[in-house]
């Protein structure tokens, strides 16, 4: 008995095993995001249909991120919701109001909130300071568009003391590299 309980406990624990790959040189295609984007090169990546995690150092020192959030989905937060039929500037609202009702974040402030393109599209931008609920300080800048049947959110997280500004223009080359590829 205590075998079968082994085997089940690694096979259940190896489906959950998160696969992170190194950044090469050329760009990255996210099939079923519909995107393409260079890496920052050397970093380490995860991704799954609905989203990419890239970081150097470790995510809660810094976090290049893209996420879809489906439209009308109850978001954790506020339980607001993305619709496809809001304004960019409402989009960030209901996206600020999430992440300031996350209990896990303090003393969250929100500055460069301001209207932009991404990949084309239509997009809003802001810049936000928090403290974790562990006392770290953070420093974030994120992105919001919609692209035909989805929302995306595309983000980066560091902390604010040596590594938001040491890695803040390789997600500035993200940005400038992102496209939609549908």
């Amino acid at each position: 008995m205590r075998k079968i309980i082994f085997i089940f406990l690694v096979v259940m624990l190896s489906g959950c095993e998160t696969t992170w790959k190194k950044a090469e040189l050329q760009g990255f295609t996210h099939p079923k995001m519909k995107f393409t984007a260079q890496l920052p090169v050397n970093w380490m990546y995860f991704s799954n249909p609905k989203m990419i995690d890239i970081t150097k150092d470790g995510e809660l020192l810094n976090d290049i991120f893209v996420e879809t959030v489906g439209f009308n989905t109850e978001l954790s937060a506020t339980k607001k919701r993305y619709k496809p039929n809001m304004l960019m500037d409402e989009l960030a609202e209901v996206d600020i109001d999430n992440l300031r009702s996350n209990a896990s974040i303090q003393h969250f402030d929100v500055f460069n909130n301001q209207m932009t393109t991404l990949g084309g599209e239509d997009a809003y931008r802001f810049e936000i300071r928090y403290q974790t609920s562990d006392g770290l300080k953070k420093k974030g800048i994120v992105y919001g568009t919609k692209h035909h049947d989805r929302f995306y959110r595309i983000g980066y997280m560091a902390a604010e003391q040596y590594y938001y500004d040491l890695h803040r223009k390789s997600f500035e080359k993200f940005i400038q590299s992102f496209q939609f590829s549908d």
